[in-house]
């Protein structure tokens, strides 16, 4: 469920207590043009770390595989 105009913190919490899966309006932003938006992305996407592992973060394959069959055992 999405709930849109939401311009106050209790009507988010209420929203949230409700089930309310996603909320939007003037509560967490105004109106801005597309170009502030697509900077805003960027800025917010470049200070973030990326979602998916790096080279160096890989683990090595062997250790997840257990995991793996155990999970896929369970289906």
């Amino acid at each position: 469920v999405v709930a849109e105009g939401v311009e106050t913190l209790e009507q988010e919490t209420f929203l949230r207590d409700h089930g309310c899966d996603e909320t939007q309006g003037f509560y967490f932003s105004r109106p801005i043009a597309s170009d502030e938006f697509a900077d805003l992305l960027r800025r917010n996407v470049a200070s973030k770390p990326p979602l998916e592992p790096q080279c160096g973060d890989l683990v090595d394959q062997a250790e997840v595989a257990p995991t793996r069959r155990r999970r896929a055992a369970r289906s």
